[in-house]
């Protein structure tokens, strides 16, 4: 940059910083025509082959008056568009605020009455459970009291003939345990598939692994008779024996009381 700057010598500052002489008259002798002054100024080319002497400074221009005239210039329109920005920032982050807001408060709304129908449903499901536990008590109780004159023999020999059942259970059962009359048979019937009815296919595999008889279940028209049968038997201290095999006499009940038991 400094080669672009105008080059003035001490000499020629102080001979511009000189007062001019008067003449007589008043005038200056410095004092000449336009025409003269232009011809008395250097061009161009003469100031590219000027001698500047060894005492020749260039001028320097002063950067920091430039960029704060600058700044000062274009700082406000900066400082606007800034601003401008700043505003249209902020306006659409209180629009999406706002609307979070209101999508907040809706679902909590939601979670509220969410909450209270939760708080409803329980109360209601802890009802229908005590109602639903006393119900199955009832039907449990129930089922036990429909099998109370029932009574369930093991390790009848399935030789047995299904019509000898009530024949075998109702008069000789008595008489092998040494009770003094029949004991009348209201029903009885095995457990499970019969194996003399031909099984199927499918079943054949599964029966043939079978090797102990089916449980018989015996309804006594008369509960004291089952009483009798069951006390008769626990009190007998040989074990009972039918056709070479041994019989078990025990009382029927359901299946969540024989679980307990």
């Amino acid at each position: 940059m400094d080669r672009f700057l105008l080059p003035m010598d001490r000499s020629s500052r102080s001979k511009t910083r000189a007062q001019p002489a008067k003449t007589k008259g008043g005038t200056s002798k410095m004092a000449t025509s336009p025409a003269s002054s232009r011809a008395a100024s250097p061009s161009p080319s003469d100031m590219g082959s000027m001698d500047y002497g060894d005492d020749f400074e260039p001028q320097r221009l002063d950067y920091s008056r430039l960029v704060e005239a600058v700044a000062k210039s274009i700082a406000p329109k900066v400082q606007e568009a800034i601003i401008a920005t700043i505003q249209s920032t902020l306006a659409s982050l209180q629009q999406a605020v706002s609307q979070h807001s209101e999508q907040m408060q809706t679902v909590e709304e939601r979670v509220l009455r969410e909450e209270e129908q939760g708080e409803k449903t329980d109360s209601r499901l802890g009802t229908l459970e005590a109602e639903c536990r006393r119900l199955s008590d009832k039907v449990e109780d129930l089922e036990n009291r429909l099998r109370r004159r029932n009574l369930r023999v093991v390790g009848l020999p399935e030789t047995v003939p299904r019509r000898d059942l009530v024949y075998i259970c109702e008069a000789e059962l008595p008489k092998a345990l040494g009770l003094p009359r029949p004991c009348k048979v209201e029903r009885a019937h095995r457990l499970g598939l019969d194996l003399h009815q031909g099984p199927t296919d499918n079943l054949q595999p599964a029966l043939s692994h079978r090797n102990k008889p089916r449980q018989v279940i015996l309804k006594y028209l008369d509960f004291t008779d089952k009483v009798a049968i069951l006390q008769a038997f626990r009190q007998r201290r040989d074990p009972l024996v039918f056709d070479g095999a041994m019989l078990l006499l025990f009382g029927d009940f359901s299946a969540e009381v024989s679980r307990k038991r």
